[in-house]
């Protein structure tokens, strides 16, 4: 059995879904690889007592994020950069290093910069997941011209010691400072198979043409040009999973659910009859909740401000066929919905899962580490 190490500074219990692709691989990687691998990870979440004791699963190691430099006192830094120094003294204290791969997953990025050490002192094998850009984002354009050159050097050092770099699909990997092809990897996100079989039946009421929002509401992604629709027409129900609100306009038939658990919310992506993506329109922009859409065989309706005939969420369109494509509320809007007809769906939804992800990064750690 070969030991592995992950190291995030995210991890369940945290319920964004920056924990979710690194818990499962956690929690699922000795039985998926039949036991080849065992898996430790280090993480700056704070374990509930259920975690702790999954000891059957994985080996767990919380490293708090208290050694505060004093410059994090005057500037606002991404939290890998306090926490790299609790990273440090931890492994400053090993007299043996057991493991034969480090998988490092952002978001944060600033704790990749732990690679070098690992690399240099204990020769190991280095993977690092970055999911979405870090130094190239495009949502961050407005950057300080500094900070942007600061990230591309980081981006590419850290590169520069990995063995393999993995993102979420091939316009992110496009978008990082690197140039050599053969340490590329996509693994998409994928939804949690685990969860689908277990779903509770949801009433809701059938009067109306439920949609579901589920997600962030930002710059870039508003959903403020769906949700007007709904002033005009009373016979749309819009159902909102997420943590934001108090940004949601005032309205009986906009309803928020707030932050529910995994499980409650696609209970209710499986009762409603549409689900909705907000999209920037940027090629690269990939989202969880499309593939827990596609799980459940539904229809999904991605908004942009401009309309959107390439990237990430285009391409899957070319796979599963019920993905519909608007820039704006309108008439053929309306109709579409009026005249709409679910397409006949036949695809294995597993392709689309965390579980097909998790069999990828196995065969990749087997390479790596011969």
């Amino acid at each position: 059995m070969k030991n592995i190490l992950f190291i995030g500074y995210y991890f369940e219990p945290y319920p964004g879904v920056g924990a979710k692709r690194i818990s499962y691989w956690v929690n699922e990687l000795n039985r998926v690889s039949n036991g080849e691998f065992f898996p430790t990870i280090i993480t700056a979440t704070v374990p509930t007592i259920e975690v702790a004791n999954k000891t059957s699963k994985f080996n767990l190691i919380f490293l708090a994020d208290d050694k505060k430099p004093i410059f994090n006192r005057y500037i606002n830094f991404d939290p890998g950069y306090s926490w790299y120094f609790a990273l440090k003294e931890y492994l400053d204290s090993l007299d043996h290093f057991k493991y034969e791969c480090v998988v490092l997953s952002g978001n944060p990025f600033l704790h990749f910069y732990i690679s070098r050490y690992l690399k240099i002192r204990f020769k190991t094998k280095i993977i690092l997941d970055f999911r979405d850009p870090f130094a190239n984002n495009p949502l961050f354009i407005n950057s300080i011209l500094i900070k942007k050159l600061i990230k591309k050097k980081l981006e590419q050092l850290y590169i520069s010691y990995a063995d393999l770099v993995i993102s979420v699909n091939k316009y992110c990997l496009s978008l990082l400072e690197i140039n050599d092809n053969s340490k590329l990897l996509i693994i998409e996100n994928g939804y949690d198979e685990r969860v689908i079989s277990e779903l509770k039946p949801i009433n809701i009421d059938i009067e109306y043409v439920n949609f579901i929002y589920t997600g962030k509401i930002s710059i870039g992604r508003s959903p403020k040009f769906f949700l007007d629709i709904v002033n005009s027409n009373k016979s749309f129900k819009v159902h909102y999973f997420g943590e934001d609100s108090l940004l949601l306009p005032l309205h009986e038939n906009i309803i928020d659910h707030s932050y529910k658990s995994y499980r409650d919310v696609l209970s209710y992506i499986n009762a409603c009859d549409f689900c909705i993506v907000i999209s920037s329109g940027l090629t690269f922009e990939s989202t969880t909740k499309v593939f827990d859409y596609i799980a459940l065989s539904k229809p999904i309706i991605v908004f942009s401000s401009n309309l959107i005939i390439e990237g990430s969420l285009y391409d899957l369109s070319e796979s599963y066929k019920d993905i519909y494509f608007f820039n704006s509320i309108n008439s053929e809007f309306l109709a579409f919905i009026a005249n709409f007809k679910p397409k006949d769906i036949s695809l294995d939804p597993i392709n689309y899962s965390r579980l097909n992800g998790l069999k990828i990064l196995i065969n990749n750690i087997k390479n790596v580490t011969g």
